[in-house]
């Protein structure tokens, strides 16, 4: 008999040291895993708020203002148009030696959002308004207003899934400001 506890303890031990050490291999695969969802999470909500940008510049460079809804939005891209324009510069000599530069703008052809910017993503119209993530569950909280009298936009995850910005200590991630004029994101 006490030969063959030795035994069994060594066994015991080794199955205890084998448990564990799964163990300790699942946790650091498993948050492996974790950091490498959140990273690719992340990089399809910073595309995607960036397409936003797009559109809030195009909205506002033909309107003067933000597009606040979620409705509007997706209006404006179904039905907004945009101008392609060719700038042609051309100089002229004038007397005694001076000269002036002629800046011609011409259109070439008028083509919808839809077709030229929506249609190069994988973004849905009617869903374009969700996050980016498994099972479309919750969609990009949209602001727009005005800060001492100019517009601004904002358009921001409302719950992010990385527990850094979930929990401050990274800020969520967002394009534009309620705060300040800005189309850029907070990542950049």
């Amino acid at each position: 008999m006490k030969k063959k506890l030795p035994f069994i303890l060594t066994i015991v031990f080794a199955l205890a040291s084998a448990i564990v050490a799964f163990q300790l291999y699942n946790k650091v695969i498993s948050e492996k895993e974790l950091q490498e969802n959140i990273r690719s999470q992340e990089e399809a909500i910073k595309n995607k708020l960036t397409f936003y940008s797009t559109i809030q510049k195009l909205h506002f460079k033909e309107k003067n203002t933000y597009l606040g809804d979620w409705d509007s939005f997706r209006n404006y891209v179904a039905t907004g148009k945009i101008v392609l324009v060719q700038r042609s510069e051309r100089n002229e000599e004038l007397y005694f030696g001076k000269d002036t530069t002629i800046v011609t703008y011409d259109t070439i052809k008028t083509t919808s959002i839809k077709d030229s910017i929506l249609s190069k993503t994988d973004y849905e119209l009617r869903v374009l308004d969700f996050v980016p993530d498994d099972n479309n569950a919750r969609t990009f909280d949209i602001y727009s207003g005005y800060v001492k009298g100019r517009p601004v936009f904002e358009i921001r995850d409302p719950e992010p899934i990385n527990p850094r910005r979930q929990s401050g200590e990274l800020d969520t991630l967002m394009v534009g400001s309620k705060y300040e004029p800005t189309t850029e994101g907070n990542w950049h």
